[in-house]
């Protein structure tokens, strides 16, 4: 019963991606469609976006290129924690990345 409906829940997620991909190449006219981010290491899409977008150039980086964000931001957090330190309770957050640049 949980494959079945992990299964389902695939099928659903991938259609509602390839529905609204056509949406926007359709209204953009875009020539070029890309698959990006974790969700690029899905083999549904990646299939799905392959076979529905045929008379397009479609860009899908290979698999190992296909990171999430969360590993990004973890590795960015433990170089921060490296510099800087552990922060103390209750600090302020400064989404405006003035420390990076």
């Amino acid at each position: 019963m949980v494959a079945d409906l992990a299964a389902a829940f695939q099928v659903a997620a991938v259609d509602q991606l390839v529905a609204g991909l056509e949406v926007a190449a359709d209204r953009s006219g875009a020539t070029t469609v890309a698959v990006v981010g974790g969700v690029a290491a899905n083999k549904a899409l990646r299939d799905a976006v392959n076979a529905r977008f045929r008379g397009l150039r479609v860009v899908i980086p290979p698999f190992d290129l296909c990171t999430d964000n969360a590993a990004m931001i973890a590795a960015a957090g433990w170089q921060r924690l490296r510099v800087h330190g552990p922060d103390v309770p209750g600090f302020d957050v400064d989404p405006s990345l003035a420390e990076c640049a």
